[in-house]
């Protein structure tokens, strides 16, 4: 049988019963093992959701009640309607956090503009080659600030 979910996982509720459909949207934590429900005919997880809102609930007798979840009440969910939230494989949090750094060195003024955040981001620059072209246009002026300086002794302590 092959489960959306595993075990321990956090899941977002995509699907539910119609008289149940404000679960929609909520996360819940699943726990094994998967037993098949007799009414639905589904593979189905107990849950218990993330927040401790209220939950609808249709019970064995067939009524729908509002009630607060945990792993004591047994509340099954099919695998077939919920979502896992599993994390980011590293290059996508790689690029994530690589593109917050290119965010925060444009603010800082390492980069100049979106055009060269726009080039590192596609590897045609490093960040190194990105710092030595900023300092190219403004490599001059801070050579002269220094040669005024040394002339007038403003280095000296």
């Amino acid at each position: 049988m092959e489960l959306k979910c595993k075990d321990g996982e956090l899941a977002l509720v995509i699907h539910d019963e119609p008289s149940c459909e404000e679960n929609i949207g909520k996360v819940v934590q699943v726990s094994g093992p998967v037993e098949i429900n007799r009414e639905l005919q589904l593979p189905c997880w107990l849950i218990q959701p993330v927040h401790r809102n209220d939950w609808k609930v249709t019970t064995l007798l067939g009524e729908v009640v509002t009630q607060h979840v945990s792993w004591e009440s047994r509340v099954e969910h099919p695998d077939k309607w919920l979502m896992p939230l599993r994390p980011q494989s590293p290059k996508s949090v790689w690029w994530e956090m690589q593109n917050e750094i290119d965010q925060a060195l444009l603010l800082m003024g390492v980069i100049d503009s979106i055009d060269a955040l726009a080039q590192r981001e596609d590897n045609r620059i490093s960040l190194a080659e990105a710092e030595r072209r900023r300092n190219d246009k403004t490599g001059p002026m801070r050579k002269q600030t220094k040669a005024r300086r040394s002339k007038t002794g403003a280095n000296r302590l």
